[in-house]
């Protein structure tokens, strides 16, 4: 398993909010991801808890968890198929269907 990561600002980086930072700087990270990790104290400023809207400057040190956590992609979504039993009870709810419009029949609590 790798070791933390410190990265120290750079004068180029400027002063900017610390989700910018980390976006610029791992593009495939999601907001949702740097969100948590910045929850669950993974990514540090100066030792320290930061939030996304903390600002860093030039000088700072942020310690990021392993580079495998922040390259990671989220876990793909299971895709949900119908089963044709399924489908053909929809088709008997529609009473009505065209181009624009779709109207069902349907039962109390779906």
């Amino acid at each position: 398993m790798s070791s933390t990561e410190i990265v120290t600002v750079n004068a180029d980086d400027g002063e900017v909010r610390l989700d910018r930072f980390l976006k610029r700087r791992y593009p495939a990270l999601t907001q949702a991801r740097v969100e948590k990790l910045l929850r669950t104290g993974q990514i540090r400023v100066d030792g320290a808890r930061a939030k996304s809207s903390d600002r860093v400057g030039p000088g700072q040190e942020v310690r990021l968890p392993p580079a495998n956590i922040l390259h990671s992609a989220p876990p793909a979504k299971k895709e949900h198929k119908a089963e044709p039993k399924h489908i053909e009870e929809v088709r008997k709810l529609i009473l009505f269907e065209d181009h624009d419009v779709l109207v069902l029949n349907k039962p109390f609590g779906i």
